[in-house]
């Protein structure tokens, strides 16, 4: 069957597929893209593995495929080619499908898609994937028009853009949960006050405890919110170089006048 060979695209936060991440592949030469949804796992082995220069620290450790692309070289195995695949079954993810040489043999490994992505990043490897499935999947689009990517984040942008994206989706939830938990006091308030008024005393004392057990959950909640941001303030102060105490300072230079 005849293949389609892809150019690997950029990262984007698609409101076609649901706000997803959706990463982009163009056939090369052409003027179509296949755009796969990702999972969350995907998202997170893209955006850690994506990172532009300027994100990227020199202390931090290797990834897990940055050790897989290591280990290939160390023992002479090379990546042929990489090949966008379909799930079958009960899995419809889209997957991918590695072809290593080890000199002597080929032999084929699927994956995901985030990890086969990632490698062939790292390794230079060709992308490829089956005519029918690009023709079934893919999506034309304009390679001249600069918003053809839905506000589409370069993959080595990706690291923090997704992860503002990540942080404003969870402050969303965060509001949600809050504004959940404020209509169900109100309506329990409700129902207490019309106990009361009809003198069915047993429901009221029944919902009058439900309130106090709510309170006390959001009380406890709270306090342990703060505890947590406190501690968290506590061991930054302590770790920030060039930072001490007034306390240490004064020791020290009191120590230098009793000598």
């Amino acid at each position: 069957m005849e293949r389609v060979r892809l150019d690997m695209g950029a990262l984007s936060v698609s409101n076609f597929h649901g706000g997803n991440f959706v990463f982009f592949l163009y056939k090369k030469g052409g003027d179509s893209c296949l755009p796969i949804k990702l999972s969350r796992p995907d998202v997170n082995i893209i955006l850690t593995n994506f990172k532009s220069k300027e994100t990227s620290t020199s202390d931090e450790l290797p990834t897990a495929q940055m050790l897989y692309c290591t280990t290939l070289k160390t023992f002479g195995i090379e990546l042929l080619e990489l090949s966008v695949i379909k799930g079958i079954g009960h899995n419809k993810n889209f997957m991918t499908e590695l072809l290593l040489f080890d000199g002597k043999k080929e032999s084929r490994l699927v994956c995901s898609f985030g990890n086969g992505i990632v490698i062939a990043k790292f390794l230079n490897a060709p992308i490829y994937v089956f005519s029918d499935i690009m023709d079934k999947y893919a999506s034309e689009v304009n390679m001249n028009d600069k918003s053809v990517l839905n506000d589409g984040i370069a993959a080595g942008e990706g690291y923090a853009e997704g992860k503002k994206f990540a942080e404003s989706k969870k402050s969303d939830e965060g509001e949600k949960k809050h504004r959940r938990e404020k209509n169900y006091v109100e309506k329990l308030q409700e129902a207490l006050k019309k106990a009361v008024d009809n003198e069915d005393y047993e429901r009221a004392e029944s919902l009058n405890e439900e309130l106090k057990k709510l309170a006390e959950n959001l009380s406890a909640k709270k306090r342990s919110a703060k505890t947590r941001k406190t501690v968290s303030g506590k061991y930054l102060r302590k770790t920030l170089p060039g930072k001490t105490s007034k306390r240490a300072s004064s020791g020290k230079s009191s120590g230098k006048k009793n000598k």
